[in-house]
């Protein structure tokens, strides 16, 4: 003999007495509930017994909408298809969490990482193509390695993370009179290139040169300075950052 188990239905009339009763399945009874209690801690969901919100998806909660009003709600993931949110009463929503990632797993997360570089001494006086930080002490700031990060061997920025990504420098060149080209390059390939001018008799000063262009993971940044035939140098206080855009 097969054994089923039923749910006793009870309805009371505003003195608590029973009007009348039914059974029901444990399906008639999940959109049987009507709401959870007042601290959300816990879920009646047709289980025969209170249960920890946390060890019930939200799946069978019910068919119909789970509305909360006044509550707070501390999850550890949240994973949607779609998020719809109704008018908002308050001007501005705050939310506290280490980051956000849109899309898939491979979005730019929230808040965008970056990459800064500093020099913190001057750097090498050449004539040739010469990365920005060489034989200089660079201080460097990541916030998300999973993304960007500093290689101070190389003097350069490794991108891990593909998207579309944001290269400024402000870069004080010193040395001789002469053109000097600036350039920020993708993987050894030039991206943007400027030629401002040094000269002694005013050096040194700031040149600024900012590029946005895509990068795939394995991908290198970095910007150089070339005056051919003349030498010149970046020196303390140049700065570098890389930041992914989306």
């Amino acid at each position: 003999m097969s054994e089923t188990e039923l749910f006793l239905s009870l309805l009371v009339d505003d003195d608590g007495i029973v009007t009348s009763q039914k059974a029901l399945t444990p399906a008639e009874a999940q959109l049987a509930v009507c709401a959870a209690p007042s601290t959300v801690s816990y879920v009646t969901c047709g289980t025969g017994s209170n249960v920890e919100a946390t060890s019930v998806p939200i799946s069978t909660w019910g068919q119909s909408d789970f509305t909360a009003n006044s509550n707070v709600f501390y999850l550890s993931a949240v994973e949607a298809k779609k998020l719809v949110t109704g008018t908002l009463i308050s001007d501005n929503v705050t939310t506290s969490a280490y980051s956000f990632e849109v899309g898939s797993t491979s979005a730019c997360p929230i808040p965008n990482p970056y990459a800064y570089a500093q020099l913190d001494s001057d750097g090498t006086d050449s004539g040739s193509e010469t990365n920005v930080g060489a034989g200089a002490t660079v201080t460097n700031k990541v916030s998300n390695s999973d993304h960007i990060t500093w290689n101070d061997t190389d003097k350069q920025f490794n991108v891990s993370g593909g998207g579309t990504y944001e290269c400024v420098g402000v870069i004080i060149l010193e040395g001789g009179s002469a053109l000097v080209t600036l350039t920020v390059r993708k993987s050894g390939v030039d991206v943007l290139a400027g030629v401002p001018r040094v000269h002694a008799t005013v050096d040194p000063l700031e040149h600024t040169i900012r590029a946005v262009f895509d990068c795939s993971p394995g991908d290198t940044v970095d910007i150089t300075y070339d005056a051919a035939a003349n030498t010149v140098k970046a020196i303390t206080g140049s700065t570098m950052t890389v930041k992914r855009l989306k």
